[in-house]
């Protein structure tokens, strides 16, 4: 949702999919799994070229990868804000569970960039082993490229900097949280390596009010 701000906030036509749902550029559907099946996938992607999407963002979940539904896909780019723990059901250990989430760098173009949330140990520990440029994100004080600034929290909204070389703009968002924080910081750094200006940046990522069911404010 925040990168597909951002990316319409710089006047490109984005599709969506993930466990939120799809939107093939014209409308917003839910999905009954995250990252669909090879050929549902392929046609979601053909119906946004053929709704005039430029860009589409795909959540990549560790099943998807370990059941290889991405073969014959390229990407531009790949975010990964975390290695955690997750899923244990399915890979049984979280070493597995990591190795599978690190395929994903498997798909890159060869002139793709990785984006990849150093502030996050078990993150910050795998970059070796991505072979690809990458662009990293933290929240300072941090020596990152892309950083964040927090300024002000309260109950209902926060304000932080986005900070990438010697330029920064802020940001007033309702969504609150320092995951938060990373996810716009993983946008922004997105925007920088395709040389979109940091305010423009800025209004994309605050375009984006509300995540439904992403601590979403209850009055």
């Amino acid at each position: 949702y925040i990168i597909g701000g951002m990316l319409a906030e710089a006047g490109r036509s984005v599709g969506l999919i993930g466990s939120l749902g799809v939107y093939d550029g014209k409308k917003l559907a839910p999905l009954s799994e995250t990252t669909p099946e090879p050929a549902a996938l392929a046609e979601l992607l053909a119906r946004m070229v053929d709704n005039g999407c430029s860009c589409a963002i795909i959540e990549a979940s560790s099943v998807a990868l370990a059941e290889r539904r991405l073969d014959g896909i390229e990407f531009d780019a790949v975010c990964l804000t975390n290695l955690r723990r997750d899923h244990l059901d399915y890979h049984r250990t979280v070493d597995q569970y990591r190795r599978v989430k690190m395929r994903i760098f498997d798909y890159l173009k060869k002139d793709a960039i990785a984006i990849c949330n150093v502030d996050d140990r078990v993150t910050d520990a795998a970059l070796h082993l991505i072979n690809c440029p990458t662009l990293t994100i933290g929240i300072q004080p941090t020596e990152c490229p892309v950083a964040g600034r927090p300024v002000e929290r309260q109950r209902g909204e926060q304000t932080f900097y986005i900070v990438a070389g010697t330029d920064g703009a802020p940001v007033r968002s309702r969504i609150v949280g320092k995951e938060h924080i990373y996810n716009c910081l993983a946008a922004a750094a997105l925007g920088v390596a395709w040389n979109i200006d940091l305010k423009t940046i800025a209004r994309g990522v605050e375009r984006v009010e509300y995540i439904p069911g992403r601590m979403e404010q209850i009055d």
